[in-house]
Formats: structure tokens, sequence, C-alpha cells
């Protein structure tokens, strides 16, 4: 009676054991949906940072070819200038020197 006792103990025990692994089982295989999820959202995100990347890269290559292209123009207008600087240079001396030799000439002595 004793032993019989101690079976059904035994099998009540492992009937309530059978339940909990089953729990657990049940929360891993949540657990390991609700991984699987994070995963895909995470892959997702990803690959929208990658685009998005992509996109600031192209928009950025496309400003330095504007700041390239406006350098060039500053650049040759500034060459411009200095040469044209260098003229009036020029031509201010020119004059100065016409306007000494008139101050030389015998009607201003």
């Amino acid at each position: 009676m004793k032993e019989k006792l101690k079976k059904e103990h035994f099998e009540v025990l492992l009937e309530g054991m059978k339940d909990d692994i089953k729990l657990v089982l049940e929360g891993h295989t949540i657990l390991n949906n609700k991984i699987d999820n994070v995963e895909k959202n995470f892959k997702k995100e990803i690959d929208s940072l990658k685009e998005d990347s992509r996109a600031l890269n192209l928009g950025l290559k496309a400003l330095s070819n504007k700041i390239d292209d406006v350098e060039i123009r500053l650049t040759n207008r500034i060459d411009s200038v200095d040469s044209k600087v260098e003229d009036v240079k020029m031509m201010v001396k020119e004059m100065n020197h016409k306007l000494e030799e008139h101050i030389l000439m015998p009607a201003h002595v």
C-alpha cells in the first residue's frame, strides 16, 4: 500500500513537472517569436538607415560639386578683377608719368 501511494505521489509529481515543462517550452516559443520580431524590425531599421545614408551621400556629393563649381567661378572672377586692377594701375602710372612730363614743360615752369 505504501508503495502504491509512493507511486501515485510520484506520478502526480511527474504530471506536475510535465505541465511545468510545457509552460517553460511555451514561454521559450513566445520569447523566440519575440526575438525573431525584434530581429526583423532591427533589420528593417538598418535597411532604412542604409537608404538614408545613401541618399545623404548623394546629396553631399551634389553639394560638394556645387561648391566646387562656385569656387571655380569665384576664382575666375577674382582673376579677372585682379587683371583689371593691374590694367588700372598701369594706366595710373602712365597718367602720372604724362602729368609729370606735362608739368616739366616750359609753360608750367
